[in-house]
């Protein structure tokens, strides 16, 4: 077992145009990343927060087919990789599943910004994890600090995100 967050969305390939937008908020939030990071329960708060290609080497992919990364050396543990359309994945409960086991290195911090960014681009997209709204906390103020806006609905949510979504969904509000 190890500390993992999970996505599922549709067979379908994912709107281009998203797809770069999404695309180019990864690359933004690479650009000022924190040089250490305390996210997912800060169990690695003194090593240095840097990113890889997928295999924990070279530079991260952040391409109009696919955005993937991985932490660096030791600091690495899953690849992290959203594809615009589908490679082999198996369906789950009608929607096709992955996930990526940070293992809560740094670079998890990285994991839970883009999961807000692919979640806010993509509605249709569903985010899982093995975190708690605390662990996701750190992951959450970086997001909003460096793409000025809140995230949408995620295991990163506060109960008043929560209750605030809730009140507009019945038409009360905000």
């Amino acid at each position: 077992m190890g500390y993992t967050h999970y996505w599922s969305r549709p067979k379908r390939a994912l709107d281009a145009r998203r797809f770069m937008r999404f695309v180019e908020d990864v690359r933004k939030l690479l650009a000022v990343l924190p040089e250490r990071s305390s996210s997912a329960g800060g169990h690695y708060a003194d090593e240095p927060l840097r990113i890889a290609g997928w295999d924990g080497e070279g530079e991260p992919d952040l391409l109009v087919g696919h955005v993937a990364f991985n932490g660096v050396g030791e600091m690495s543990h899953e690849t992290f990789r959203v594809d615009h359309v589908l490679r082999d994945v198996m369906p789950f409960k009608g929607r096709y599943a992955e996930c990526c086991k940070t293992n809560r290195k740094p670079y998890d911090l990285l994991v839970c910004a883009a999961l807000m960014a692919l979640k806010r681009h993509f509605p249709e997209v569903r985010v899982l994890s093995d975190g708690t709204r605390e662990d996701w906390a750190e992951a959450r103020m970086f997001y909003e600090r460096v793409l000025g806006q809140a995230p949408g609905e995620g295991p990163w949510e506060t109960a008043e995100d929560k209750l605030a979504r809730m009140a507009v969904a019945a038409g009360g509000v905000q």
